[in-house]
């Protein structure tokens, strides 16, 4: 059986060009992959992956991310947690509460441009000597 390797990881998201911020070993025999999107945790002792996605991922992004974390020889098993964010002060949010932040910020940005909006139609109408 072949054994997974922190080196096989980075050498599979490295194919497929995904960006690896970062890595680093954690202090249960593990080893944590941070990509665009999604942290990447393996067991080292069972050969095993957790995966956890950014809570604004795009379905599609996920599944082909699965797909290639899936290629990896030697997993035994991939476990999907909780999605996360990080909120405004760096600090990691993850399940419910992350995709409440995410649909906040959501709602946020849509009234920030609809603001913005309406002030550029106002000053177009009001505008004395210009013609729309």
């Amino acid at each position: 059986m072949v054994k997974v390797t922190v080196d096989s990881i980075i050498d599979k998201l490295t194919e497929y060009g995904m960006a690896l911020y970062t890595d680093y070993p954690t202090q249960d025999q593990g080893h944590c992959f941070m990509t665009k999107n999604m942290l990447i945790f393996l067991d080292q002792e069972d050969d095993s992956l957790a995966i956890t996605f950014q809570a604004d991922s795009k379905p599609e992004d996920v599944a082909s991310n699965l797909l290639i974390v899936n290629e990896i020889d030697g997993i035994t098993d991939i476990a999907i947690m909780e999605s996360f964010i990080y909120d405004k002060d760096n600090k990691f949010i993850s399940g419910n509460e992350a995709h409440h932040l995410v649909k906040a910020a959501w709602v946020e940005e849509a009234f920030r441009k609809v603001a913005t909006q309406q002030a550029y139609n106002e000053i177009l109408m009001t505008v004395k000597g210009f013609d729309c």
